[in-house]
């Protein structure tokens, strides 16, 4: 699933869904090609978990326009 951020009162194209991300807390960090698998497994089975936290809905992928810098969005409680 692919997605762009817009303003609330945006239209989307025919045949598109617009989702609505809920402002929460969310674990943010940075991730290459190479890395993505090997962070996402260590976010989930051991940093969440031993900051007491837990997985509050679908992580996220982002790259950052500016930059290109790739970077994952878990939502936390």
């Amino acid at each position: 699933m692919a997605g762009v951020e817009v303003y609330e009162n945006t239209a989307v194209p025919d045949g598109w869904v617009k989702w609505v991300m809920p402002a929460r807390k969310y674990l943010v960090t940075q991730i290459t090609p190479e890395s993505y698998g090997e962070t996402f497994e260590t976010v989930i089975n051991s940093l969440i978990p031993e900051l007491g936290m837990k997985l509050a809905g679908a992580v996220c992928d982002f790259t950052e326009p500016a930059t290109g810098q790739d970077k994952l969005f878990f939502p936390v409680e």
